[in-house]
This record gives C-alpha cells, sequence and structure tokens, in this order.
C-alpha cells in the first residue's frame, strides 16, 4: 500500500447554456512496495502525480453535436522503481525509469 494517495476533480458542467462540460483531476499516490525479492531486496514504485484534463461542448442547438478534447498525463512523471541492497549500499539504486508521455485525444460525436 502507499504511504498516501490524493485523488481530486474539479469540473465545471453548463449544458443548458453554453453546452460546456470542462473536468481536471488529479491522483498522486506515495511510494509504495511492489516487488519483495529473495535476501530481502525490495523493489518500491516511487510517487507520481497524474493530471487529466476533458472539455466537451455541444455545437448545435440541438445539443446533438459535440466536440470533445483530452489531455492526459500532462504532467509527464517518471515512472521510477528502486531498490536497496540491505547492508551493502545506503541509497537507493534504479531498477527501472521511464515516462510514458503525453497523449492528447479530439473527437466529434452525436448523440440520437
Amino acid at each position: 500500500q502507499p504511504t498516501f494517495s490524493v485523488n481530486a476533480e474539479v469540473s465545471y458542467v453548463d449544458r443548458d447554456n453554453l453546452g460546456l462540460d470542462v473536468s481536471v483531476n488529479y491522483n498522486q499516490f506515495g511510494d509504495r512496495l511492489v516487488l519483495v525479492l529473495d535476501g530481502g531486496t525490495n523493489i518500491v514504485e516511487k510517487s507520481r502525480g497524474v493530471l487529466n484534463v476533458t472539455v466537451r461542448k455541444t455545437i448545435d442547438k440541438e445539443k446533438r453535436f459535440a466536440v470533445r478534447f483530452r489531455a492526459r498525463n500532462l504532467l509527464d512523471p517518471e515512472y521510477k522503481r528502486t531498490y536497496q541492497l540491505l547492508g551493502l549500499a545506503q541509497d537507493f539504486q534504479t531498477f527501472e525509469n521511464y515516462r510514458i508521455g503525453r497523449t492528447y485525444s479530439l473527437g466529434v460525436s452525436y448523440d440520437f
């Protein structure tokens, strides 16, 4: 289990006048144990924050056509796992480190 977990969302919805939905959400967890190896060496996933944004706007009077824009992983944090060889090293060493990148999407929808 992580040492902490934070989930927050802020939304603005005005479908009647503006035909607009906007949401911003942020998630973060603390360091968490992901793998226990023989000899007492543990792999720990380091804390990271994730920020996502979604905007949906209707584009006709009947509110049937809509355009939606999504932006995911805007902070593009490092996915980092570390380990410490018990009794042999004072500092944690990098086991795995990468980024998954940001993603953006744009879509059009029609409600019957």
